[in-house]
């Protein structure tokens, strides 16, 4: 509205019939056109006397001129997709790119004047959109016969190692000009090989090309391994005794992810030159002892292999390798310089009785990200010393990668004895000890061994030295004492009184003993020649602790007597007077002569 004067543009509630606000043109004819663009929703205006404009819908007027061209009345309109306006010059139908305001003759011959009226509906093929051209006393529809072409001939191949996701190409199309292609193939592309996309231009009319476009996945890298070794100097200039160590400290230089499997250190030392030599320079490396070279009174080279893990070691932070040399006073040991390699890898396992991999070890690769190993190695073992699993990195393209874990089984417990403080075993005349055990961290129970005799039947106090030995190079000692005792006396009777008549070669009998132990000797004080009358003969008996007991033996020796007779007719007398008597017959078995007891 406004005419040539102060043109307006109105927008109004057709529902309510209320104008709702107005847009300035600043400048318009009487013949003006204005164009709606729902897909975009964009407005745009055109006058005869300026090219196409933007509103600004904002309320601030009109946006920069699209091109140069300039419809003669003002009379355009927008394709459905806002991508181009069409309006009459003559006879031809001219089309202006939106985007950047190139424009093209799009049809020719048409009787038409310049004022008539352009608009899109649905064309009358049933498909699609047509344009309509209102001409003399004719309506012209312009019909979509053309499918889309690619705005690039061959699309060309792309290659990659792990994955593409390609943008979409485009076509221009006569109606609907710049057309994004679509395909049925799921992006992005990981499938190793070849993989061939149909890219599909659709106009919306009906009218659909299509073009190929090749993709290569071709992933040649291997998963990455970390493994390796880095080495350093540290330079002369040090020394130690005693106790007090030599210390470097250096940078852990080990890449993140990393762990220290082993030590090399080649070093050069020296002892103090003097007095004695032969001393060990111990090695330590984050307080773990790595082995050792023996120094002299001339500079020597000491190679250390080490194989391991380090527990103490501090990773991205300071470590510190250590000599400790222990002499005599005064000795020392000095440090000549040296060479430190340090293994790396997968983290070293380790275990007193037994270690097993809970988590297979993952590596990074380009494509696959992290790719998790597989070995047909064992991953669990209980025998004491290193062991190597062998690890396999497959990326699932044909790339694979190994390395290598040890599993340390280093037993450093030894066994504890199931009785901290043997008994004393005791014993009268012998005793015998039983084997003691001892439980060990690994093997569990262990019987003691020893070299000592077990039973001991001298009375005495002896020691047995026991060892329990967990067959991995630990080793507990303990002592047990033995005590042998006799307490006991030995018993003796002594043999029966004697009456005799005679004081020599009597024969005194055997007296019976005992002992709990055992007899070394029974004797008595017998005299060689008894007197006459009553003599106490005292028997001993000692044992083999020496306790001894007495007895006493009665031996009684009376006088001689006349045992002569005289015969005097039939009277037969004896000659011994004031004795007890009694006759025998000689010739009947010594027989009692009955009541024949007097001297005659």
């Amino acid at each position: 509205t406004g005419g040539s004067g102060s043109p307006n543009i109105f927008k109004i509630d057709l529902i309510g019939n209320t104008i709702l606000g107005s847009f300035p043109i600043i400048t318009g004819s009487g013949y003006d056109g204005l164009e709606y663009c729902s897909a975009t929703n964009k407005l745009y205006f055109a006058s005869s006397n300026s090219p196409i404009k933007e509103v600004n819908q904002a309320g601030s007027g009109l946006g920069s001129a699209i091109g140069t061209s300039v419809p003669t009345y003002g009379s355009f309109c927008i394709d459905p997709n806002g991508n181009f306006a069409y309006y009459l010059q003559g006879t031809t139908v001219e089309k202006v790119n939106l985007a950047n305001g190139a424009t093209t003759t799009f049809l020719s011959g048409i009787s038409a004047q310049p004022y008539c009226d352009l608009e899109f509906g649905p064309s009358s093929s049933g498909t699609g959109m047509s344009l309509y051209v209102g001409g003399d006393n004719i309506i012209y529809e312009i019909i979509d016969v053309a499918a889309p072409i690619a705005n690039i001939a061959s699309l060309p191949n792309i290659t990659d190692a792990c994955s593409v996701t390609p943008t979409a190409p485009t076509a221009n199309d006569n109606f609907a000009g710049t057309i994004t292609g679509t395909t049925t193939t799921t992006f992005p592309i990981t499938t190793e090989g070849t993989t061939i996309i149909t890219w599909t231009y659709n106009d919306g009319n009906g009218h659909i090309s299509t073009q190929t476009q090749t993709v290569i996945i071709d992933d040649v890298t291997p998963p990455q391994i970390l493994s390796g070794t880095t080495s350093f100097v540290i330079p002369s200039g040090g020394n130690t005794s005693g106790w007090s160590p030599w210390t470097y400290t250096f940078a852990d230089p080990v890449p993140a992810g990393q762990y220290v499997t082993g030590i090399d250190l080649t070093f050069t030392g020296v002892d103090q030159g003097w007095g004695g030599t032969g001393a060990n320079a111990e090695m330590y490396v984050s307080g773990t002892h790595i082995g050792y070279g023996t120094l002299s009174h001339t500079s020597q080279t000491f190679t250390i292999n080490y194989t391991g893990a380090i527990p103490a070691y501090v990773y991205g932070g300071n470590n510190d390798l250590q000599m400790f040399f222990v002499g005599y006073s005064g000795w020392v040991g000095y440090w000549q310089g040296g060479t430190m390699t340090i293994h790396y890898g997968l983290p070293v396992i380790t275990g007193e009785c037994s270690a097993s991999i809970l988590t297979p070890p993952t590596v990074i690769d380009n494509c696959a990200g992290i790719v998790s190993g597989t070995t047909t190695d064992s991953i669990s073992f209980s025998t004491q010393g290193t062991h190597i699993v062998n690890w396999t990195f497959d990326d699932g393209n044909g790339n694979t990668s190994t390395d290598v874990q040890l599993i340390v089984i280093d037993d450093i417990t030894s066994p504890v004895a199931d009785i901290s403080t043997l008994p004393t075993v005791t014993g009268q005349c012998s005793a015998t000890a039983v084997t003691p055990t001892a439980t060990d961290n690994c093997i569990g129970s262990i019987t003691a061994t020893t070299t000592d005799p077990l039973t001991y039947t001298n009375p005495g106090t002896y020691t047995i030295n026991w060892t329990y030995d967990d067959g991995n190079g630990n080793t507990t000692l303990q002592i047990q004492t033995v005590s042998v005792a006799d307490t006991i006396l030995p018993t003796i009777t002594a043999p029966a009184d004697l009456i005799v008549c005679y004081g020599t070669g009597i024969n005194l009998g055997t007296p019976t003993t005992a002992d709990n132990c055992s007899i070394v000797n029974v004797t008595n004080d017998a005299p060689a020649v008894f007197p006459i009358g009553n003599t106490s003969v005292i028997w001993t008996v000692t044992d083999v602790t020496g306790n001894d007991t007495t007895a006493i033996q009665t031996v009684t020796v009376n006088p001689l007597i006349d045992l002569s007779t005289t015969l005097i007719g039939v009277t037969i007398s004896a000659n011994e007077n004031g004795a007890t008597y009694q006759w025998i017959d000689c010739n009947n078995s010594n027989l009692p002569i009955a009541g024949q007891t007097n001297q005659s």
